[in-house]
């Protein structure tokens, strides 16, 4: 694993950690988010990608806004779906004891 904040990594370790377990080119790749977020209509490197996001250090200072859209993006892609309650309950994928 490597540590995304670290400006240094921006350069190496993150593109070929990136490169190594996603099989993303480090040149030419295309990316969007869903949702708004980000869209690129052209091809972006993986350095490029790692200047527009950030990891927080500490992942109990997320705010379940954050975790809420994020889970919206994630059912938009077919990677989640809705419990059958229709909502997700972003404080269900916090773990509040750390």
């Amino acid at each position: 694993m490597t540590n995304f904040n670290l400006p240094s990594n921006k350069e190496s370790v993150d593109v070929e950690y990136i490169k190594a377990q996603f099989r993303y080119p480090e040149e030419g790749a295309h990316y969007s988010s869903l949702g708004g977020i980000q869209r690129s209509e052209g091809p972006v490197d993986i350095k490029a990608w790692l200047d527009t996001v950030g990891y927080p250090t500490d992942p109990s200072v997320v705010d379940l806004q954050v975790v809420a859209e994020t889970l919206g993006v994630l059912e938009l892609a077919g990677v989640v779906k809705k419990p059958d309650s229709g909502e997700f309950k972003p404080e269900y994928f916090v773990n509040k004891l750390a």
